[in-house]
């Protein structure tokens, strides 16, 4: 038997056993017993059917992680051994393996409901990226920055292994990715007119979980391979970068797309032609039909009232490639939301856990918003990207939910969201902190001054002080009420007298609509890993940090472990918004000191994994300060880091510092 069989039937009995011990077989096998039984006939099911409900369900990633540890190391095996057994990329949502076209010819041959399609994208490397000529030339910065490709079509998605920022970056990926399948041969693949969308982000080595600045955003209309006689294409795709950018060239992005199977029957140009041109023409008077209403509909709004001019409305906002779109289609329904998220609850920390990005917009109300998909993928975004973002969450979880556009007191514009229950009473979700509340509501003829004393204080009624409109995938309402302040706003939305509101047929037929849905990445990283590195690492500066003022430094491992317990407490409230915990940790505390000794601690809050970045932070807390230069006889310290994994490898970082003393 060869060295590459050997290696395979070792991986694969690997494999079975640790789905065995795991329990996961049982899982799988129960799922498909499921889909069987919805099946009138069992025979004919589609096995993309059972891989797609696989992934939904996160069961890959589970099985993955269950025996990733006993993969052999890359460096064990031979060139031609890896191109022969298959890679897997633990970052990548789908298998990524390399085929050849003979397996995908025998395995899915025609049968009743049609034959499925695939293609294979290959990434070949990129060139003449040259603003990145002097990372390059920095050694450190070349180690320290990296370049990710991640690839979108419909809901599936990938990425590759990050690269070194060079001006030639070496991406050198494979993707399979599924296209469908279709009962009238070909030729109905070229009705698919969803692209291939290709997003370059640079990150930080050094904070790899913390996102990364967007580089480019293309798209790619891949039916030009069904022109080819042999099922295959290679090109150098030119990169252009994002926003006020988007006409400027980044770079080169050498790529070869084929078909599998293998078309038996070849597209003519002529026929290509004309679909692309009907679909354009389609776009087109799509547009300006929405243009049209747009303008009618704004000019009706203004109408109503000469003060509506002042509102902060909204109908359409340019993107990341600087195209005109309705709002409404910056919003998507998620695919697992429900999967990955306990409760909405914490579907918002995990929106606050994002980078805001400050809007470079201040005089109006929204301009440039960004896709759902790049909003996830590079984790960061402005307020606008975040309101959306949640809002689309919290419409997953089946809430009545709505991105709300208004100002703060000052005038200044900004954006949250706003669920509306069944008696339509208004609850405000803060995207940059995931804290809600509900608004003081008061009638016009309202006089009581303690009501109007708590509207005064409330710091969040008067940071979301005025409300323009409503808006989400379905709907969009307009405030054409007297007062735009949120304390006298009348929030029944169905109410014509109160609100201006969009048919949602109507909505529907707006241009840019996605028939996609996004889908976010269970959690996979390692969080011990990251706990024993930054705990070491602070350890290490709080010693040398003791060292400079002289003072000795002492641990103790005990009650180190003791305020972990702490530490998760202050997750949930931070992830729920609840406070009525059962918390031990005092009496905990108390137990474990020794008679007559006292005890300091201080809790800090942070998405860093530098562990020196996090340490600083900490120490422009004057709290810290004491703890960490405390002074006394018999001082001993503590240091616990918690690490708390969200989807699309977000983390919540929490560390606590102590120390206890002998009274004096």
């Amino acid at each position: 038997m060869s060295a590459v069989n050997e290696i395979s039937d070792e991986l694969r009995k690997k494999v079975q056993d640790k789905l065995k011990q795991s329990g996961m077989n049982l899982v799988i096998k129960r799922m498909v017993d499921n889909i069987c039984s919805s099946k009138d006939d069992p025979r004919n099911i589609d096995p993309g059917e059972v891989l797609q409900e696989v992934y939904s369900r996160g069961l890959m990633s589970s099985v993955l992680e269950t025996f990733n540890n006993e993969l052999p190391a890359k460096s064990e095996l031979t060139r031609s051994q890896f191109d022969k057994l298959g890679t897997i990329d633990e970052n990548e949502s789908l298998e990524n393996r390399r085929v050849d076209d003979d397996e995908f010819g025998n395995n899915y041959a025609d049968d009743d409901r049609g034959k499925r399609y695939y293609l294979k994208v290959e990434t070949l490397g990129g060139k003449a990226f040259l603003d990145h000529l002097s990372h390059e030339k920095n050694s450190t910065t070349c180690k320290s920055k990296r370049f990710v490709l991640h690839l979108f079509f419909k809901s599936q998605r990938f990425k590759t292994k990050p690269v070194d920022c060079r001006s030639n970056p070496s991406f050198q990926e494979e993707f399979i990715i599924d296209v469908g399948q279709f009962e009238s041969g070909v030729g109905q693949l070229l009705t698919v007119k969803e692209p291939l969308r290709i997003l370059i982000i640079r990150e930080d080595q050094n904070r790899p979980i913390s996102g990364g600045v967007i580089i480019s955003f293309n798209v790619h209309d891949w039916r030009s391979v069904l022109l080819t006689d042999n099922g295959f294409e290679s090109f150098s795709l030119e990169l252009f970068g994002v926003g006020s950018e988007n006409n400027v060239p980044v770079g080169l992005l050498n790529m070869r797309i084929t078909i599998l199977p293998c078309p038996s029957e070849q597209i003519l140009e002529k026929t290509m032609m004309t679909q692309l041109q009907l679909e354009r023409g389609i776009h087109e008077e799509s547009v300006r039909n929405f243009v049209t209403f747009s303008k009618q509909w704004m000019n009706d709004f203004l109408s109503i009232r000469p003060g509506h001019i002042f509102r902060h409305v909204k109908l359409s906002a340019f993107d990341e490639r600087l195209a005109s779109r309705p709002i409404s289609t910056f919003l998507q329904f998620p695919y697992n939301a429900d999967r990955v998220f306990l409760t909405p609850f914490h579907a918002a920390w995990f929106v606050s856990l994002l980078t805001n990005l400050q809007n470079s917009s201040n005089n109006d109300s929204i301009r440039n918003l960004q896709s759902l998909e790049l909003t996830i993928a590079s984790k960061c975004g402005t307020s606008e990207d975040l309101s959306i973002l949640l809002c689309s969450l919290l419409l997953g979880f089946g809430l009545n939910a709505f991105v709300a556009l208004g100002s703060e007191k000052n005038a200044n514009p900004i954006s949250w969201v706003v669920t509306l229950d069944n008696s339509f009473n208004p609850l405000f979700w803060d995207p940059k902190t995931s804290k809600r509340f509900t608004p003081v509501t008061l009638t016009n003829s309202e006089n009581d001054n303690e009501t109007k004393l708590n509207v005064s204080k409330s710091c969040m009624q008067q940071k979301f002080s005025h409300i323009g409109c409503l808006l989400n995938n379905e709907s969009f309402h307009c405030n054409i009420q007297s007062a735009d302040s949120v304390s006298l706003v009348d929030w029944n939305i169905l109410n014509p007298a109160k609100w201006k509101s969009m048919s949602p047929k109507r909505i529907a037929k707006f241009p840019y609509q996605s028939q996609h849905r996004f889908v976010l990445l269970p959690a996979r990283v390692d969080c011990e890993l990251i706990t024993a590195r930054l705990e070491l690492g602070i350890q290490e500066l709080i010693q040398e940090a003791r060292m400079q003022q002289e003072l000795s430094t002492r641990w103790d491992a005990i009650t180190s472990k003791l305020m972990g317990q702490q530490l998760a407490t202050y997750e949930l409230q931070g992830s729920t918004g609840g406070s009525n915990f059962n918390n031990f940790f005092e009496d905990v505390i108390m137990k474990s000191l020794p008679a007559g000794y006292n005890f300091k601690g201080f809790h800090c809050h942070s998405r860093s994994t530098t562990a020196k970045n996090l340490f600083n932070s900490c120490m422009g807390d004057l709290q810290c300060q004491e703890v960490v230069y405390c002074r006394g006889e018999d001082v001993q310290h503590m240091i616990r880091v918690s690490v708390f994994p969200y989807p699309e490898n977000v983390v919540s970082i929490r560390i606590m510092i102590g120390c206890r003393f002998l009274a004096v």
